[in-house]
């Protein structure tokens, strides 16, 4: 399984407490397809060997966010950005 998820990023260090917070946050995106914004993408090599689990912090499970505004969503799962947690720093933020 290859989970597909969003980006969204702080303007500071604070990381959002609740769901308001969190939806308030600029999506992060991935690419330009066909004209549109893609804000998806996908995150392999998800083993526990490879995941930063020291520096990654739990803020919840929520469900009920807004989707980014004219987001456009590839036809296909394989159309959309594939990243690794080596790179996934460098990849969304960097560039």
């Amino acid at each position: 399984m290859i989970p597909i998820l969003y980006a969204q990023i702080t303007e500071d260090e604070k990381l959002p407490q609740i769901e308001d917070e969190i939806s308030k946050l600029k999506y992060i995106q991935t690419a330009n397809w066909e004209g549109g914004k893609v804000y998806l993408l996908t995150m392999i090599s998800t083993s526990k060997k490879v995941i930063p689990i020291k520096q990654l912090k739990y803020i919840g499970n929520i469900n009920h966010l807004p989707s980014p505004n004219n987001e456009f969503i590839p036809a296909d799962k394989i159309s959309i950005p594939v990243y690794r947690w080596k790179n996934i720093e460098k990849g969304l933020i960097e560039t």
